[in-house]
């Protein structure tokens, strides 16, 4: 029997670049359509976007174990602890190079890229806060039991997290648009 994750093990690793060849001309595609979108800076923000969906990723990663161990009251030491910050660190830096990285980019070119993003992150977390709500009133209703409510709380709030935060995102991106528009 392989012990090794599904996104590890050899087939997975085959596809991978297929994948990204597909996600990224799906999105290149819509964005050059934008007016006055440029092809170069188009491509560049859709490598941006990729790469913080990655750090999105590594802090989801180390967030969710750290937040589930102060919930239980046993934070994990030594080595894990010294992983789980790492890849907090890593995903934190890879957002905020990349969130550099697109802020010199054009509008037309990065406004399709952005909203993906941003309404993907969206969904991801009402998805994620919807099944974890779901998960914590079928045990609590159904089963009546309490056991193990610590990481369905743990993805509620998180994905109610995400989920404000990338609607807000929207709000102040979609905000700037329309007072830029109302200028002219």
């Amino acid at each position: 029997m392989n012990a090794l994750p599904f996104f590890l093990q050899s087939t997975a690793l085959l596809f991978a670049p297929v994948i990204l060849l597909v996600t990224f001309t799906l999105l290149l595609i819509p964005s050059l359509l934008a007016t006055g979108a440029k092809p170069d800076a188009a491509a560049k923000a859709i490598g941006c976007y990729i790469l913080k969906t990655v750090g999105l990723i590594l802090i989801a990663a180390s967030v969710i174990q750290l937040t589930y161990g102060l919930i239980i009251f046993d934070v994990p030491t030594g080595d894990t602890l010294t992983v789980l910050v790492l890849l907090l660190v890593t995903g934190i830096g890879i957002m905020i190079h990349q969130s550099r990285i697109v802020a010199t980019i054009d509008t037309p070119s990065v406004s399709v890229v952005r909203l993906v993003f941003s309404h993907t992150c969206e969904l991801v977390g009402a998805l994620v806060a919807l099944g974890s709500g779901l998960s914590l009133m079928i045990s609590l209703l159904i089963a009546q039991d309490t056991s193990g409510w610590e990481m369905s709380g743990t993805l509620l709030l998180l994905g109610m997290l995400l989920m404000i935060l990338s609607s807000v995102h929207i709000r102040i991106k979609n905000g700037h648009r329309v007072r830029a528009t109302r200028k002219r």
